[in-house]
């Protein structure tokens, strides 16, 4: 997944209608057939609508594949009856119990009460049986990688200042409910480690009422933290915050509002850099990282095997360069594409910095708008493309009418994912491989990597 400021990966899919049913709506007793995408148990079962008798399928959180369940009836939308779990009679084989307190409320993770094997079975089956419906079939299915817990080096939490004190953590499972992260199993320990003095600074220096967001991304430094809030800051406040940022033991901290999005400064220990995306790169406030470290290492190597012997290489959606960055060399010469101009010129910077600078051309523009050309990629041999969630519709058909070879997809969103892979096939493409990265650890969230090769004409 691709994206290069904390901008880039907004934007959700609109909830369909739901109609909350009455409080005293009768208990059911439901069996659970099957674990459905969102996570969620799903079964069928008799309820009384209107005051008849229908059959229909219930999606209830934090249950499992064969057990038995009585559940209350809470919403109804087009897809089925929403329920809460309300006692748990038959218990699945593959149910264990959570590590974090509150797996069952947060919004993070979806299934910590599945055992491992199960997960990791249940995520992979998820991605094939996806692109099977999509009308789509691999040459083959690369062997998963499964990043391990405590790895998120990457991370967004909300916060609220109330009369009680500032509440810090991820959002409760639908719903504005902030939950703190004292259990949390997913986020790295130097990470987790700067969270208390993050959430005394905030207390000291907001004014009561404040909300909004703070990123916290893992640089070779530190922690470098850009702090959103909804009402915008003051000079009092800003002037509060640099005073006391130091207590926080980050690197630099910086903030934005949603009025003025791009990230200001207010404190820099040292410039954060990042090492582990090929060239010791200074990157931006609030730019876009992979979640987990050693899943972009296998990422970069999974793309490095495939792109070995070609040596003018395209890089859409490029951010900092993170799979294009390891690439580089004075016998290759890479394009690299973005809309975010910070993003785009840090990696430029690295690339000067190491004697790299023939080798690397960039460009600044909003690929989704104005896509790449054909007669732009001429003479290049192979894509990286890793757009943001919507996928790259747009630039598909540029690809099909140049002359690639190969075209390695990332993406953390399957659905865009084959959507895009079904144009290449359809523009001549041989659909090569697929191998899923799961670095949101308990979640149904995956990445997937798609190798595509023009067969030879």
């Amino acid at each position: 997944m691709s994206g290069s400021s904390y901008r880039r990966k907004s934007g959700n899919r609109g909830r369909r209608a739901e109609q909350k049913l009455p409080r005293n709506s009768p208990p059911i007793t439901v069996h659970i057939d099957r674990i459905g995408g969102g996570g969620d148990g799903i079964g069928e079962a008799e309820i009384t609508l209107n005051y008849q008798p229908e059959m229909r399928r219930v999606f209830v959180p934090n249950t499992l594949a064969g057990e038995q369940v009585t559940v209350q009836p809470v919403h109804i939308t087009s897809q089925g009856i929403k329920a809460e779990l309300v006692e748990l009679i038959t218990a699945s084989p593959m149910r264990t119990t959570p590590a974090c307190e509150i797996a069952f409320s947060c919004g993070g993770c979806q299934l910590q009460h599945l055992s491992e094997d199960s997960y990791r079975d249940w995520k992979t089956d998820q991605l094939v049986s996806l692109c099977r419906k999509s009308g789509l079939a691999p040459n083959r299915v690369e062997p998963a990688f499964f990043a391990p817990e405590a790895d998120r080096r990457r991370a967004r939490f909300a916060f609220q200042n109330t009369a009680s004190g500032l509440v810090l953590g991820f959002f409760a499972r639908q719903s504005h409910h902030i939950l703190g992260l004292d259990s949390c199993v997913i986020l790295r320990p130097d990470l987790k480690a700067i969270l208390p003095a993050l959430q005394t600074w905030l207390e000291n220096g907001l004014p009561a009422g404040s909300r909004g967001s703070i990123q916290v991304n893992m640089a070779d430094e530190g922690a470098d933290i850009l702090l959103v809030t909804e009402a915008g800051f003051s000079t009092d406040t800003l002037s509060s915050l640099s005073a006391t940022a130091h207590q926080t033991k980050a690197t630099r901290i910086s903030t934005a509002t949603s009025d003025q999005p791009v990230p200001v400064p207010i404190f820099v220990a040292a410039a954060p850099h990042l090492s582990d995306i090929g060239l010791p790169t200074a990157i931006p406030a609030g730019c876009f990282l992979q979640s987990s470290q050693s899943a972009e290492a296998e990422m970069q190597q999974h793309i490095r095997d495939a792109l070995a012997g070609y040596n003018r290489i395209v890089d859409l959606f490029c951010g900092v360069g993170t799979f294009s960055a390891p690439l580089l060399s004075a016998s290759r010469q890479i394009f690299a594409a973005d809309n975010d101009e910070m993003a785009v010129a840090a990696y430029r910077q690295a690339a000067h910095n190491k004697g790299l600078a023939q080798s690397l051309s960039v460009g600044t523009r909003n690929l989704s708008e104005a896509p790449i050309r054909a007669d732009e990629l001429a003479g290049y041999q192979a894509a990286i493309i890793d757009p943001p969630r919507s996928g790259a519709a747009a630039q598909m058909p540029h690809i099909n009418a140049s002359a690639l070879e190969l075209v390695v997809m990332v993406s953390c969103n399957p659905h865009s994912l084959f959507k895009d892979i079904q144009h290449l096939c359809d523009g001549g493409f041989e659909f090569d491989s697929l191998k899923l990265i799961d670095q949101f650890v308990w979640s149904t969230h995956c990445e997937a990597i798609a190798i595509l090769r023009r067969p030879h004409r």
